[in-house]
């Protein structure tokens, strides 16, 4: 079990946890004579965090795809014997010209 409510709950605490490094390297780096070796490696260590966190908030439907799978999520508590879910994504305010999508990762 997760101990995130949500996916954004758990980006969210990723942000946080990127901005607080971020912060305290920027003080370590004020003190007088700070370890050249260790600004780099954590500098380079906040970079990656930021490029995983970019990368995941970069899809076009994220809120979408996330809202989907805390409500799959839900479901799947309440009832463990659900096998698939049937899924009405409007991506355009009109129109009523559908695609089915059947996904089977089994």
């Amino acid at each position: 079990m997760s101990l995130y409510s949500s996916p954004q709950a758990a980006l969210d605490d990723l942000e946080s946890v990127i901005n607080t490094l971020t912060e305290e390297l920027q003080l370590y780096a004020q003190r007088p004579q700070p370890n050249g070796a260790y600004l780099d490696k954590q500098n380079r260590h906040i970079h990656r965090l930021t490029d995983i966190y970019n990368g995941i908030t970069a899809f076009q439907h994220y809120d979408a795809w996330t809202a989907l799978e805390t409500l799959m999520k839900r479901l799947q508590q309440t009832d463990p014997n659900i096998s698939g879910y049937y899924i009405h994504l409007r991506t355009q305010p009109h129109g009523n010209n559908f695609a089915l999508i059947e996904y089977n990762p089994f």
